[in-house]
């Protein structure tokens, strides 16, 4: 199986040489292309196509069929009449459009014939042809993201649509699908609705739905909020899941803007193409349906009309459950933004309305940091989130959950009641949970070998260690990972409404302060270490300084200056003339004179028109390297002054 894919992928590189070859570079185009061809190996068995496919004659072989671009614009024909009689397509308010992908390409018969040889030698090779177009060609688009199409990075599609937690039954929809990664993500459901407004990426989409036998679906090629104002059947329609990465930072035009709603969204909402997505999404859930949106930082502070409104309409409608703010270079190498997903919930009723909103902060997300990600499954904390939004809570106004997965305990999860407190202190190995003003022992974890273990009763004496998390009014829980760090914190409903503009970033409501996720190269370490010397470096001189200016506290004078005059042989003319103003530059103290701090710019403002500041400073730098002066650093910036007592060096060092 292995040599078998690895061929595969050595005859998909040589696929794309043969159009970069002929002059294609866009991928976009490539992949296009390619899908036509899977699309025709998925139906290859129909015997309704082949009639329509396979002339008189010819052996019904698609590899013995596909010689020239004649035979392509053949296949194309009959391709899209074929799908036309199943009513199949891609839907506008006002027409259908052909779903076929594009196949109208550039290269020579010879490069054709080539390239349909090496496409099904990889479409024989494949167990699941389906899971080869989404997962291996479709990421392909991300080496060029013209224009900002790009596909969504299938860990972070799976990582969505597994808290979304789609089954079956499930009415499923994505109102920016793109190539449909997250409408099939797990596996076949109820019915399918995609929006694509690029005909491109809805071809592609199409295919993808069909290469996984999602029959049911309707994909429209158009604006969503087109869509979503004039066509009649998506208007009466609500789904159960929604789960979507929108266009980010597009400012949706004013005749664009939901005319539809009639349950929560104002006929005068506006905001740029995230903000105005999700609240599209949130207005067609169904009561009790779930969603799940990629969204960049701007949502979670911005003080914009449109953007307030979001964020205190899911919170205040208890809604909104959790914000997980991705690891760093998670997006890449599409883009390198910071992005969080919101996973959310429409309540059914009052009673199932949220009371606290959950910020979860995984610093690893199973891909080292950088454009060219490689994959580290040892470092991977979407799989403890998931799990923490996943698994349901018990009755119990304190909830010690255990969080698994494959029979691995992953993490905690620890919330309390409104009312009720929780304590966790940190004792080597063990965190000590506590509640009720501590008073009541819930048990201990222990994290041993990395690897954390079922919650034990606590037995003996009451130990005491360091308290790493005490509930309040503001944090109600909080999530621990195997190593016991915190990934997740509960914040009480009342708090973020109190925010200005009910605020979900992390940072204001995050326990402690969080090191950075990406592990750092030698180079880092070593460039941190050498302006931290740097730092200590002038903090020492600016104490020197203070001490030199100040009287100690035992009453002894200060160092007292300890002169050193050049003879008039070694400095004329200018350089005497700054000489003699500099050895003024001191204070009395009594029977001592106490050294000054002085610049450049002082000597010169006492020094007259005789000589430019430059040549005062190349002086000062004379003086310094003669040793009649030292320089010293005060809060930063240099100084020169005369020399004391500790400044002069014996031969023997003492």
């Amino acid at each position: 199986m292995f040599d078998s894919q690895l061929n595969s992928d050595e005859n998909l590189k040589k696929v794309f040489d043969i159009y970069k070859t002929a002059g294609i570079l866009d991928e976009n185009v490539i992949v296009e292309n390619i899908a036509f061809f899977a699309l025709l190996w998925y139906f290859r068995n129909d015997i309704e196509l082949q009639g329509k496919i396979f002339a008189k004659g010819l052996d019904p072989k698609l590899e013995n069929l596909i010689v020239s671009r004649r035979e392509v614009d053949r296949a194309n024909n009959e391709l899209e009449d074929f799908l036309r009689q199943r009513r199949s397509g891609l839907l506008s308010n006002t027409r259908t459009y052909s779903p076929v992908p594009y196949s109208h390409f550039d290269i020579n018969d010879q490069q054709i014939s080539n390239v349909a040889a090496l496409l099904f030698e990889i479409f024989r090779a494949q167990d699941h042809l389906d899971s080869w177009f989404d997962r291996i060609l479709i990421p392909y688009l991300n080496a060029n993201t013209r224009g900002g199409r790009y596909a969504t990075p299938r860990h972070l599609v799976d990582f969505m649509t597994g808290i979304a937690r789609i089954s079956p039954n499930d009415s499923l929809a994505d109102f920016a699908c793109g190539t449909g990664g997250m409408l099939v993500a797990k596996g076949l459901v109820k019915h399918v609705t995609g929006i694509e407004i690029s005909p491109n990426m809805a071809r592609l989409a199409y295919t993808n739905l069909v290469l996984h036998g999602q029959e049911q679906q309707d994909i429209y090629l158009s604006n969503a909020f087109d869509i979503a104002n004039n066509d009649s059947k998506f208007i009466e329609s609500k789904f159960d899941v929604i789960v979507m990465n929108p266009p980010f930072g597009v400012r949706v035009e004013s005749n664009l803007i939901l005319r539809t709603s009639n349950d929560s969204i104002p006929d005068a909402f506006k905001g740029n193409s995230e903000t105005m997505f999700t609240a599209l999404a949130y207005e067609k859930l169904k009561r009790g349906g779930r969603m799940v949106v990629l969204v960049p930082s701007g949502v979670l502070f911005s003080n914009s009309s449109g953007e307030v409104f979001l964020r205190r309409l899911l919170v205040e409608a208890g809604a909104l459950q959790a914000v997980i703010s991705l690891p760093k270079d998670s997006m890449q190498p599409v883009n390198n933004l910071s992005t969080h997903v919101l996973y959310g919930v429409k309540p059914e009723k009052e009673e199932d309305k949220n009371s606290g909103v959950w910020f979860y902060r995984p610093r690893y997300d199973g891909f080292r940091g950088g454009r060219n990600r490689q994959p580290d499954p040892e470092h991977n904390d979407l799989p403890l989130v998931e799990a923490a939004i996943s698994l349901p809570g018990t009755a119990d106004v304190v909830q010690v959950i255990p969080l698994t997965r494959d029979n691995k305990i992953l993490g905690y999860r620890l919330e309390c009641a409104e009312g009720v407190d929780i304590l966790v202190e940190k004792l080597d190995n063990f965190f000590w949970i506590f509640a009720n003003n501590n008073t009541q022992s819930l048990g201990r974890i222990t994290i041993h070998d990395t690897q954390i273990q079922p919650l034990e009763p606590i037995s003996g004496k009451r130990l005491f260690g360091h308290t790493i998390f005490k509930s309040d009014t503001v944090r109600r829980g909080i999530v621990l990972d195997e190593n016991g760090e915190i990934v997740g914190v509960q914040v009480a409903q009342k708090a973020v409404l109190d925010t200005k503009g009910g605020e979900l970033q992390s940072e204001r409501y995050w326990v402690e302060k969080r090191s950075t996720a990406v592990p750092r190269s030698a180079a880092q370490i070593l460039g941190d270490i050498k302006r931290n010397q740097n730092k200590l470096t002038s903090t020492l001189d600016r104490l020197l300084s203070i001490s030199e200016t100040q009287a100690v506290a035992n009453g002894e004078f200060p160092p007292h200056v300890k002169v050193i005059v050049p003879s008039q042989d070694l400095v004329q003319g200018i350089q005497q003339s700054v000489m003699e103003i500099v050895l003024k530059q001191v204070e009395q103290s009594g029977d001592y004179e106490t050294p000054t701090p002085f610049q450049a710019d002082d000597i010169h403002s006492k020094l007259g028109d005789n000589a430019s500041v430059m040549d005062v400073q190349r002086t000062l730098e004379l003086f310094e390297r003669m040793g009649l002066i030292v320089s010293v650093t005060y809060e930063g910036v240099p100084y020169y002054r005369l020399p004391i007592e500790r400044d002069i060096v014996t031969e023997s060092g003492k």
